[in-house]
């Protein structure tokens, strides 16, 4: 415990030394700590099932234009005090300490706007996938039942003000890859279905199963609730990324790697449809964009290194953010897709912990959020979830 409180005193120091000194607005600090208790007593909110969704699917062109490798702008060094303009929002993480043996799991809330690290889980379940809320009130996440390594996973969903654990599933098979729209109202997770892998998602408490006669994997849906990206293995081998619009009913193929390419993981998609981020190979990022009307899609490598991690490309396909392992953890970082400058978000403060394992991270990228004092957060909304 001590070398856990440890940890948090220096990272407020750290934020502390590297926010602006005034005109900062107050977030409170919400009396939230979950723990197996408190998920051991959650209240289970089964939802109504729904026909399998449709199968129509649009015809995209298969010639893409390869633009340059993004290169970082400016100084090559990553400082944790790089200017990203517009770039605010909440970073939802998991950090594991396997030399911890009563907390070795934890998830963390980083707000980028004011750099406040807070703890929201400590225990002993190991946890697979993370999604959160905009206004960073509500954390789904896909963790085991039980302290025991054979238990199943299942998804979860924790409201932090006031505190409440909610099961969204209880069944024998593990429900992994949970992903959750800014309102809360979609959430989205990978399930396997009679000996294959099937993609569920939850709208309105109505769920349905996106029909393929494939295995489908990790997916993630975006922001405004619209689109369902994700990654299915080709009938010959391969992978290919998916895009389902929930609101036409229809799945569009994106980019393809067949069998012996490099395989296509992670992908997460703009609120517009048009662009997609996914890892290729596992260590190069991608930037895969549709044409507005006409014209061909464009795919252009954004980031590149030994290895990277579960990458999540913001509503306005305005920055990205990734996981690099470096020193034995990994470390959290953020890029301007229209400068290239990286800023490096957060970093474990000892070699035996890990960060970045699984994340999403929903920022609010159009406009930096109001300086105020009031007790609550203040998110700007910027979508219609009416047409949902």
């Amino acid at each position: 415990m001590k070398k856990l409180i440890g940890f948090l005193v220096l990272t407020l120091l750290i934020a502390a030394c590297t926010k602006p000194t005034t005109g900062v607005r107050a977030i409170p600090q919400e009396p939230t700590l979950f723990t197996d208790l408190d998920l051991d007593s959650a209240s289970l909110e089964l939802a109504h099932s729904a026909h399998e969704a449709g199968k129509t699917e649009e015809v995209i062109s298969a010639e893409v234009s390869r633009l340059p490798a993004l290169t970082q702008g400016g100084s090559a060094s990553l400082s944790t005090q790089a200017v990203l303009p517009n770039a605010a929002g909440f970073l939802y993480y998991i950090e594991q300490n396997p030399s911890s043996a009563t907390q070795p799991w934890r998830i963390y809330r980083f707000d980028q706007y004011n750099e406040i690290n807070t703890l929201v889980y400590a225990g002993t379940r190991a946890i697979q996938a993370i999604a959160g809320s905009e206004d960073g009130k509500v954390i789904a996440v896909s963790m085991r039942e039980t302290s025991a390594a054979t238990s199943d996973y299942e998804i979860y969903k924790l409201n932090l003000n006031p505190l409440q654990a909610t099961r969204l599933t209880s069944n024998s098979v593990d429900d992994t890859h949970v992903s959750m729209s800014a309102d809360t109202a979609v959430i989205v997770w990978e399930q396997p279905n009679m000996g294959r892998q099937t993609i569920v998602y939850r709208k309105h408490n109505i769920e349905n199963v996106l029909a393929l006669r494939v295995a489908q994997h990790q997916p993630s849906v975006s922001s405004n609730g619209r689109y369902i990206v994700l990654t299915r293995d080709l009938t010959g081998g391969g992978t290919q990324v998916y895009r389902y619009d929930l609101i036409n009913q229809s799945y569009a193929a994106i980019p393809v790697s067949p069998l012996g390419q490099p395989l296509l993981e992670h992908p997460s998609i703009s609120d517009d449809g048009r662009h997609i981020a996914y890892l290729q190979g596992g260590n190069q990022l991608v930037l895969y964009t549709l044409p507005e009307s006409s014209g061909l899609a464009t795919s252009q490598v954004i980031v590149s290194g030994a290895t990277l991690e579960h990458p999540f490309l913001t509503a306005d396909a305005q920055f990205v953010t990734y996981g690099k392992p470096q020193n034995n953890s990994s470390w959290l970082y953020i890029k301007s897709l229209a400068t290239g400058t990286e800023r490096l978000l957060t970093h474990p403060a000892s070699p035996v912990m890990h960060l970045g394992m699984m994340w999403v991270v929903p920022f609010a990228t159009q406009q930096i959020l109001p300086l105020h004092s009031s007790i609550e957060p203040s998110v700007p909304s910027r979508f219609d979830f009416r047409l949902l």
